[in-house]
């Protein structure tokens, strides 16, 4: 509850807060706090499938992105 809290703005983290969140996400602060860099590209999935998407051509990217979509909204299961 405490971390929905936060990322809808209904609650202010306190210093402390903010270090564990960092610490439980395996970033350090300035990652967390710093807007311009995309917390999401330290996901494991994403950094394992990073080298993989460059090598797929636009059709089996478009692909992915479909299947992805559709498992996201529970159609495929």
């Amino acid at each position: 509850m405490t971390l929905w809290a936060i990322e809808n703005g209904k609650k202010i983290p306190s210093l402390v807060t903010l270090e564990q969140v960092a610490d439980a996400s395996g970033v350090g602060m300035k990652t967390l706090l710093d807007d311009s860099f995309p917390v999401f590209l330290l996901d494991p999935l994403t950094l394992a499938v990073q080298p993989l998407v460059k090598s797929l051509n636009l059709e089996a990217r478009e692909s992915i992105l479909k299947t992805l979509k559709a498992l996201a909204n529970g159609r495929i299961k």
